[in-house]
C-alpha cells in the first residue's frame, strides 16, 4: 500500500465513528442497480482517468452533489448517500486525489480545487431516477470533454424514501442549517470556532464575557463561559469589574424562526465594537421564564411514620434574579437559585447549605418554634467541574431542610448541627465526625423528624437540580 493511501486508511480509522457510520449506511441504501452501477462503472472509469490521464496529474479534485429543484443548501439522503458510495470507491484507488469536505467552521481559506466532479441526482417520473456524472474544470470554468457516466432506472421503495428525506448540506451556524438554542453548547462551540480565527491576538488586559438576560441567550452566554474556561483563546476573567476587554451577544432576527448571533468585542473602556463571531440560530429567544435555565426539583418524600409526618413540602427551584450577590451578568460565580417550600404546621425548622463541596451554612440561632408557612431561601451555587467529571465531581451546591416536632428532638439537633465544623464557632475539624453524628441522630429520631434535600450543579448549560 502507497504511504499516501495508508496515511488516508489511518485517517478514516481514527474518524471511524463518523465516516465508517456514514460509508456502511451509503452501502446499505444502495444495495440495487444503482449501487451495482456505480461499483461496476462509474467508480471505475472516472478512477481510471483521475489517476491515469496527464491532465490530472497532481491535480486535487472535490466531490459535488446537485439535486435540481433543491433550495440552496439543501440536498436529499439518496443523494449523498450516492455521493458517500462513489467516494468510497475512489478512496480505494492509487493515485486520485481527493480532497476532503472543508471544515464547518475552520481559520484557513479553502484550499485550492482544481477540477469539481458534479454528481447531478435528479428524479424521472414517480419511481425513476437518473444519475450523471461529469468533472469540470474550476480554474476555465468549463466542462472537461469525453468524461460522462450516466444511470436511469427504477429505484427501489427504500431509496424512494431517502429520496424524500431532505438533508442539509450546509455547515452548521449558516444561514441555511441553524443551530437550535435547546443546544446551548452546540452553538457556543461553533462561536469559539469562528472567535480562534477573528479574537485578535496578544490582548492587552482579561476578558469577560457578559450573561444576557434573557433566558435562551444566558444559556449560550454561560455555555461560551466553559467552552473558553476548559480552552481558554484569551485570559479570562470571573469579574466584569477586572476586566479590559468584554464579549457580548447581540441577536438580530433573520427570519420569523432563525436569529444571527453576533458576538461582539469591545474595549471595557469604550470604543466602537468589533464582530469576532456569528452564527445561526433557531428557537425562540424572548422566553418568558428566566428559570428555565434551571430544572425544577421534587424531593421525594421521605418515609416519616410518626408524628413529623407532612411537616414539609416538597423544595422548588427555580431561577434567582440577577442582582445584588445573584448578579450572574456580572460574574459566572455569582449565579443563584431560589427554593422555596411550605412548612405545612409549626415546628422547629433547621437549614444546612453546601457550596463548593464544603458547609457554607448551618443553622445557628436560637431554639425557636418556626410557625407554619411558606419558606424561601436564595442559594449561591458556583461553576465547578462536573461537565467533565460526571458525577465523579460531586455536587456544586446542596440545600437540606429538617423539621422536627417535639423541642427534646430539635435540642439534640441543634447540638450536633453547632458542633459543624467552622460554623457556630465550633471547634470541631473532622467534617467525617460531624457528619457520622448527625446521621446517627436522624436514625435514631427518624419517627420525630422530617427532611427535604436538593442538589444542584453548575454545568455548561446553567444550573440543574440533580
Amino acid at each position: 500500500m502507497a504511504p499516501s493511501r495508508a496515511l488516508i486508511v489511518a485517517v478514516i480509522a481514527v474518524l471511524g465513528v463518523g465516516f465508517g457510520a456514514s460509508a456502511a449506511a451509503a452501502e446499505a441504501l444502495l444495495g440495487g442497480e444503482l449501487g451495482r452501477w456505480i461499483d461496476g462503472e462509474a467508480a471505475p472509469e472516472l478512477g481510471a482517468t483521475l489517476s491515469r490521464h496527464p491532465r490530472f496529474s497532481g491535480a486535487t479534485v472535490r466531490l459535488a452533489t446537485v439535486v435540481p429543484g433543491a433550495a440552496p443548501g439543501q440536498s436529499n439522503r439518496l443523494a449523498r448517500a450516492v455521493e458517500r458510495r462513489l467516494r468510497q470507491r475512489l478512496l480505494e484507488m492509487d493515485g486520485v486525489r481527493l480532497a476532503l469536505d472543508p471544515p464547518e467552521r475552520g481559520c484557513a481559506p479553502p484550499r485550492t480545487i482544481d477540477y469539481l466532479v458534479r454528481i447531478e441526482v435528479s428524479p424521472v417520473g414517480a419511481r425513476s431516477l437518473r444519475v450523471h456524472v461529469a468533472v469540470v474544470d474550476v480554474a476555465e470554468s468549463v466542462w472537461v470533454s469525453g468524461i460522462s457516466h450516466q444511470w436511469q432506472g427504477r429505484v427501489s421503495a427504500a431509496e424512494r424514501a431517502a429520496q424524500a428525506e431532505t438533508v442539509s448540506q450546509a455547515s452548521a451556524g449558516s444561514a441555511a442549517s441553524p443551530i437550535s438554542l435547546d443546544d446551548p453548547r452546540a452553538v457556543a462551540v461553533a462561536m469559539k470556532a469562528d472567535l480562534a480565527c477573528l479574537l485578535p491576538g496578544g490582548l492587552d488586559g482579561a476578558l469577560f464575557v457578559e450573561t444576557p438576560p434573557r433566558p435562551p441567550l444566558a444559556r449560550v452566554g454561560l455555555a461560551l463561559q466553559s467552552e473558553l474556561a476548559f480552552e481558554p483563546l484569551a485570559a479570562l476573567t470571573a469579574d466584569r469589574g477586572d476586566a479590559r476587554w468584554l464579549l457580548t451577544l447581540e441577536a438580530r432576527d433573520a427570519t420569523a424562526d432563525v436569529h444571527e448571533l453576533s458576538l461582539n468585542l469591545t474595549d471595557s473602556a469604550g470604543g466602537a465594537p468589533q464582530r469576532v463571531a456569528s452564527v445561526f440560530v433557531s428557537g425562540v429567544i424572548d422566553a418568558p421564564a428566566a428559570a428555565s435555565v434551571v430544572a425544577v426539583a421534587r424531593a421525594p418524600e421521605p418515609p416519616v411514620p410518626g408524628p413529623a409526618r407532612g411537616l414539609l413540602s416538597a423544595l422548588s427551584v427555580s431561577a434567582s434574579a440577577p442582582e445584588g450577590i445573584c448578579d450572574f451578568r456580572r460574574a459566572r460565580v455569582n449565579s443563584c437559585v431560589e427554593i422555596d417550600f411550605e412548612l405545612n404546621a409549626p415546628a422547629y425548622l433547621f437549614v444546612i447549605s453546601t457550596r463548593d463541596h464544603a458547609l457554607a451554612e448551618v443553622s445557628c440561632g436560637r431554639l425557636e418554634r418556626s410557625d407554619a408557612g411558606p419558606r424561601r431561601f436564595r442559594v449561591r451555587v458556583p461553576p465547578g467541574d462536573y461537565a467533565v467529571r460526571g458525577a465523579a465531581a460531586g455536587p456544586d451546591a446542596g440545600f437540606y431542610v429538617i423539621a422536627a416536632k417535639s423541642r427534646t428532638v430539635a435540642s439534640r439537633l441543634r447540638v450536633v448541627l453547632a458542633s459543624a465544623p467552622g460554623q457556630c464557632g465550633s471547634r470541631e475539624r473532622s467534617a467525617a465526625r460531624w457528619i457520622a453524628e448527625l446521621q446517627a441522630l436522624l436514625a435514631r429520631e427518624a419517627d420525630g423528624i422530617a427532611w427535604r434535600a436538593v442538589q444542584l450543579v453548575h454545568d455548561r448549560d446553567g444550573i440543574v437540580a440533580l
